[in-house]
């Protein structure tokens, strides 16, 4: 299942707290609020987190994701769909903040260890045309998020009233279940005909 909607760009001034933001929400893969929930607590995926792309010129999305039995499939929706609402109510922790700022510090500073890597930053500054103290002025810019940044932008650009939920499953031994989430999120399934060499059986 794969949730969807609008991001944002770079030229947008909130991607840097938008970004931990999302590290908070699902990025953080073993200690954020989607992995902690579904993962930890309820057991439904092994597979869960969030995208949200800051750093392209063009616009984006914001994505969430998990993958879970076909019998817990609502219910992987469900919850998923509650942790998006609740990260726009529920206050930031200092232990949330404090970890998920400090991992996202450490993981971008490694990024660009191996001298290849480093290399590929460099010439995608060029490719693109950003000055050549781009990283620097990134780095300071993440480090200057406070908690109170991260709870305004999870308001104003988590927005899961324009979510679009794709799923790839076995519907039909899911859509009874699927009436529970009402018209807001409403399942309407596509049969992508049967695979080339398949059994007949249509999927879904």
């Amino acid at each position: 299942m794969l949730f969807r909607s609008w991001g944002v760009n770079r030229e947008n001034p909130d991607r840097f707290a938008i970004d931990l933001m999302n590290e908070v929400l699902g990025a953080g893969t073993f200690t954020s609020r989607l992995g902690q929930r579904i993962r930890n607590d309820e057991g439904l995926a092994y597979s869960v987190g969030s995208i949200y792309s800051t750093d392209t010129r063009d616009m984006n999305f914001f994505i969430a994701y998990a993958q879970t039995k076909t019998e817990s499939t609502v219910q992987a929706i469900q919850s998923s769909l509650d942790v998006i609402n609740k990260m726009r109510t529920t206050p930031i922790s200092k232990n949330e903040f404090e970890t998920s700022k400090e991992m996202f510090l450490y993981s971008y500073v490694f990024r660009y260890t191996e001298p290849a890597r480093s290399l590929g930053a460099v010439m995608g500054l060029e490719f693109d045309g950003l000055p050549p103290d781009t990283l620097e002025k990134e780095f300071a810019g993440y480090n200057a998020v406070t908690a109170a940044d991260i709870e305004r932008v999870a308001k104003k650009y988590l927005r899961p009233e324009e979510l679009t939920l794709f799923v790839v499953g076995d519907f039909p031994n899911f859509a009874e279940q699927a009436k529970a989430l009402g018209t807001a999120h409403e399942v309407q399934p596509f049969n992508f005909g049967e695979p080339p060499g398949g059994n007949g059986r249509a999927r879904q």
